[in-house]
């Protein structure tokens, strides 16, 4: 399938070397954490199909789980049977967050009217991320809650979700944040390139709130996103928007 930057995505089996295309349809989709299957979002233009499938990791096999009318739904597999569905971002519109059971396809809702709302759910599953701004997308805030979305306690850091990733233990969490807030509208102009700013990496403790600068990068040639630590996690590993490039930072 396409993201909305152009990219085309396609699934590689690394045993039979196969490469197999995704439906153009598809425009958002996950991973099962438990199982080899996938979940995704199918939607035709013109009001035709639109649904939320799982299907076997190349597309095949697909099963409808629920019909919708959701416009470009994100999609995150948080438990072996529960998915995260939430409509497209944006700092200018209301945003709402979902989690369906797709054994008993039960949808309960977790979040409403949050502007600016993207998620980073935890490995287990029980709390997750999310940011949120004004009306305006301005003053972006970064919260955790846990799976009901109840217990929120906003973090001491500016950043994304999906700038950070949560360490092994799961109390705390990476994050690379910028260190003076541009003036764009979050996450809007992020997701458009407009983004430009010095970063640094904080560990922020879920439980006390504390946080700890881990490392400033030299210049605003870096946007840190898909972080990775290390089993050690003295390593952080992260994909630069800027160029495309995977790097290394050394954080102990």
């Amino acid at each position: 399938y396409a993201s909305p930057d152009g990219r085309k995505t396609f699934y590689y089996n690394t045993q039979t070397k196969q490469t197999s295309p995704y439906d153009t349809h598809i425009d958002s989709l996950a991973f099962s954490p438990a199982e080899n299957k996938l979940a995704y979002h199918y939607q035709e233009t013109g009001g035709g199909i639109n649904n939320i499938s799982l299907a076997d990791p190349n597309g095949a096999n697909a099963a409808t789980v629920i019909n919708t009318r959701l416009q470009e739904a994100r999609i995150s597999w948080i438990t072996q049977n529960e998915i995260a569905l939430s409509t497209a971002p944006s700092g200018l519109a209301p945003n709402l967050l979902w989690v369906l059971n797709v054994g008993t396809q039960k949808l309960s809702t977790i979040l409403t009217d949050i502007y600016g709302l993207t998620t980073l759910w935890s490995p287990d599953g029980e709390r997750f991320l999310f940011s949120q701004t004004s009306q305006k997308g301005k003053d972006l805030s970064l919260s955790v809650a846990d799976k009901k979305g109840a217990s929120i306690k906003k973090l001491d850091v500016a950043a994304l979700p999906e700038k950070c990733v949560f360490a092994k233990d799961q109390k705390s969490v990476v994050c690379a944040a910028p260190t003076s807030m541009p003036g764009i509208v979050w996450p809007d102009d992020y997701y458009k390139g407009l983004y430009v700013a010095q970063e640094q990496l904080w560990r922020v403790n879920l439980v006390s709130g504390k946080k700890e600068m881990l490392y400033e990068f030299p210049s605003a040639e870096f946007d840190a996103a898909n972080l990775l630590l290390s089993p050690q996690e003295d390593i952080l590993v992260f994909l630069n928007k800027k160029d495309g490039f995977l790097y290394s930072v050394k954080i102990k």
